[in-house]
């Protein structure tokens, strides 16, 4: 029930009940009633080009000045739904009072070296998350370009080697 006495419902992705009631009461929402739903999500986590997008994003917002929990709310309206529950558990983890770095360090869904670990730990306490964030994405983009270049260069010669394999044991079994 809203403030103003109107009843409302919705769905929202949380973390436990006792979270849920606390944003929706930030929201001006009274909770009556909570039904949990669980829906089985079968998903790796988040692709490498997702988080990418999502490092660079934030990075961006914040250079325009904007704050971090407001950023991680627009950047939770996506279609992805392996990413959107990685940025609404960071936004749970924020408002709970974690730091950034805390609370990507508790998100098993993503794989961040220790190296951007520690950048963003830095970010964080010299005031300048926005740099090292930018230069977090630059470095992910750079290892997946090299990534790409490395396996496109490895297709031709494990072909031929399948194919070399595959002669000699036809041949093997032929003669």
């Amino acid at each position: 029930i809203t403030y103003a006495g109107k009843p409302c419902k919705g769905k929202t992705l949380a973390q436990n009940t006792f979270l849920l009631r606390k944003s929706l009461r930030r929201q001006g929402i009274i909770v009556k009633n909570i039904q949990l739903r669980s829906r089985l999500i079968i998903t790796k986590g988040v692709k490498a080009k997702d988080l990418l997008f999502f490092i660079r994003q934030i990075a961006r917002l914040l250079q325009a000045g904007l704050p971090l929990l407001q950023i991680l709310k627009l950047l939770e309206n996506t279609n992805n739904l392996s990413l959107k529950a990685f940025i609404n558990q960071i936004r749970l983890n924020i408002e709970s009072g974690y730091s950034l770095t805390e609370a990507l360090n508790n998100q098993t869904q993503v794989y961040l070296s220790k190296f951007h670990w520690h950048l963003i730990a830095l970010g964080e306490k010299t005031s300048s998350l926005e740099l090292m964030l930018m230069r977090i994405a630059d470095h992910m983009e750079k290892n997946s370009k090299i990534k790409a270049k490395l396996t496109s260069a490895l297709i031709y010669p494990s072909i031929v080697v399948g194919v070399a394999i595959i002669v000699f044991f036809a041949l093997l079994l032929g003669v």
